[in-house]
């Protein structure tokens, strides 16, 4: 398939959105990993983290392979093994053998990830390129949540393990596809050693990037997992409207990414529009937490933060390829990409207790923290934006 089409860039986002069940796929599950191997709720739990420990482990590592190994490579890879992990799940008869599996499975999620991520960038140029890296923020929390839809039937049910073996057989399915994908232009020069990709780390405007933005993934993805439970113990909502709630933030979010991309192509300053949707998100994200709001109210702050935050996730991606140093794009996405998965395997933890906490403003104070932190880097980079502190580092 041609690179740079529409269509090459749809596959890439099939890929990514497929892969990205490996995480959703156990949102739902907790309770009968818990049933059946007779452990407790917090310990079964890790049938969920033990993909975003194993992803957060190896986003560095997986960075620097892709940019050595290419990232059809990657990806083939990464859907045999994700693939035998998760039939794997489906035969284990205990808990430490469920986990095993489930890390091993997020070894071959994250290097889908970064491969389908890194084709992106590398097949991708000019406003297409923009447009495509601003929907992308949007691609796994889509595939999270059609895996959601699709295990909803089976939980509860004693042959819940199935779905291992169902994504499992999808997988190959997309195997079976990788030849389809475009392919990206020839790396020039030898292979980078490790330890200079990893020197992406100590570049200062990509320390400096992660550094701000790890504060807001770290509320947003530890909010997502607290809301529902917050919505219904603090504003009495019926679960039943939670996969509607759910539903529609995803809506929004990719609302928010095409959004974004409109305006980015069309010479918006993208300092700008993120430090709209930032403190947009802060505003709103205080509003639905604060005790005493109507739920309409709350409700409205949530579908408009979850269009700012899909604008502010959109800047991120999107910033990428211009803060990495040159030929190092897989391992500066794959240092942004390990500070998401951190993230997601402690954001809930912190907001769940600074919820349980007596009073708020530990988790208003937490979230003026989160939203202005990246407002001050989104300053501070617009007042001293220049062609050479965005040209590429040789390193």
């Amino acid at each position: 398939m041609a690179a740079g089409t529409w269509r090459s860039i749809a596959l890439i986002f099939f890929f990514a959105e497929l892969i990205a069940a490996c995480h959703g796929k156990s949102l739902v599950l907790v309770g009968d990993v818990s049933r059946t191997f007779h452990v407790d709720a917090p310990k079964a739990s890790w049938v969920i983290g033990a993909v975003a420990i194993a992803a957060a482990i190896g986003a560095p590592i997986g960075g620097w392979l892709i940019d050595r190994i290419g990232e059809l490579r990657a990806i083939r890879g990464g859907l045999v093994i994700a693939m035998a992990a998760s039939f794997a799940g489906y035969l284990a008869t205990s808990f430490p053998a469920l986990i095993a599996c489930r890390f091993v499975e997020g070894i071959g999620y994250i290097a889908v990830v970064l491969g389908a991520l890194t084709l992106l960038i590398r097949t991708t140029e000019g406003k297409r390129q923009t447009t495509a890296l601003a929907l992308w923020s949007v691609a796994s929390p889509m595939g999270g949540a059609l895996a959601i839809l699709s295990v909803s039937p089976f939980v509860g049910k004693a042959y819940w393990q199935i779905v291992f073996a169902l994504h499992s057989a999808l997988l190959l399915g997309a195997l079976a596809l990788t030849p389809l994908l475009p392919r990206p232009p020839e790396r020039e020069g030898p292979p980078v050693p490790i330890f200079r990709a990893l020197s992406v780390y100590g570049v200062p405007r990509v320390r400096l990037f992660l550094f701000a933005v790890v504060f807001v993934q770290i509320f947003k993805l530890g909010s997502g997992s607290v809301l529902p439970t917050f919505l219904m113990t603090r504003h009495g909502m019926p679960a039943i409207w939670m996969g509607g709630i759910s539903a529609a933030s995803i809506i929004l979010s990719v609302l928010g990414g095409t959004i974004a991309g409109l305006l980015f192509n069309r010479g918006a300053s993208p300092f700008g529009v993120a430090g709209v949707s930032a403190l947009i998100s802060g505003l709103m994200s205080a509003l639905i937490f604060t005790d005493g709001t109507p739920v309409a109210l709350v409700l409205g702050a949530l579908f408009l933060s979850a269009i700012s935050g899909g604008i502010m996730f959109a800047w991120i991606t999107s910033t990428i390829p211009r803060i990495a140093p040159e030929d190092h794009v897989g391992a500066t996405a794959g240092a942004v990409s390990q500070l998401l998965y951190l993230s997601m395997a402690i954001g809930p933890a912190i907001l769940f207790f600074l919820l349980s906490q007596p009073g708020q403003t530990p988790l208003l104070l937490f979230i003026a923290f989160s939203y202005g932190l990246p407002l001050l880097l989104i300053g501070w980079q617009s007042k001293n934006r220049n062609q050479e502190s965005l040209a590429p580092i040789r390193t």
